[in-house]
């Protein structure tokens, strides 16, 4: 029976020089692999080092959506059967108000998160505090601080 994962595999085949690279294996005489090898790595090390390349393992992965976490992101970084995330927990690096009166929360690694309802928020946010960032339904986000109700929130570029 076919998965998810075999119809993705089906729809993008491998980078043409990572299946060049694996097609050196087939290769019985010694010499001839061993060319194989180092020219398909030795271009593979040169398109890393250009940018044209990029090598990422899975906590590279996990890390990357994590600091893209309210962005809609194209299918290389995984859907949920590569464990998409549903919210991220972290520290508000700092706290202010938009042009509306809004809270505004820059978190560790950058994000900033805008609210974007019209719930009053009590009692002093301060940097250091802990917030939770989950996603909602269609799209939605909401972020929680501890012991206040979780309000809308936006991920701003």
């Amino acid at each position: 029976m076919a998965t998810a994962a075999d119809a993705r595999d089906e729809i993008k085949p491998r980078a043409k020089l990572l299946q060049q690279t694996l097609d050196c294996i087939a290769i019985k005489a010694d010499a001839e692999r061993l060319a194989c090898y180092d020219r398909t790595v030795t271009a593979l090390g040169k398109g890393e080092e250009t940018h044209e390349i990029v090598v990422s393992d899975r906590e590279q992965m996990r890390e990357t959506r994590r600091s893209l976490f309210g962005f809609r992101l194209p299918s290389l970084f995984g859907g949920k059967d590569d464990g998409e995330l549903d919210r991220i927990e972290t520290t508000i690096s700092s706290v202010s108000r938009s042009y509306d009166g809004g809270l505004v929360l820059a978190v560790d690694g950058g994000a900033q998160w805008v609210q974007v309802d019209s719930r009053a928020i009590v009692g002093k946010i301060r940097p250091g505090d802990k917030v939770t960032i989950s996603r909602g339904t269609m799209g939605a986000y909401f972020a929680t601080l501890a012991g206040r109700p979780s309000f809308k929130v936006q991920r701003r570029e």
